[in-house]
């Protein structure tokens, strides 16, 4: 079985988090609701669910490109 990775430039959490300009919150938030796609968007460094993730910068902004824009919330 072969793998392949995106290419470009793969960052740790905290460094993806400044280059992609959001906070770690909402990079995990956007990340359990699917909005990130492990393989293209994202690994894991290790086996377990809390190993340390790598971003791909390139992949994350992408989809970042396809969000909705925040809508008002009325009180």
């Amino acid at each position: 079985m072969t793998h392949h990775l995106n290419e470009g430039p793969w960052l740790r959490t905290p460094e993806a988090c400044v280059a992609l300009g959001i906070s770690r919150d909402t990079l995990q938030v956007r990340k359990r609701e699917g909005l990130f796609q492990a393989g293209r968007d994202y690994i894991r460094t290790g086996r377990h669910a809390k190993s340390p993730c790598l971003w791909n910068i390139q992949s994350a902004r992408a989809q970042m490109a396809l969000w909705a824009a925040p809508t008002a919330v009325e009180e």
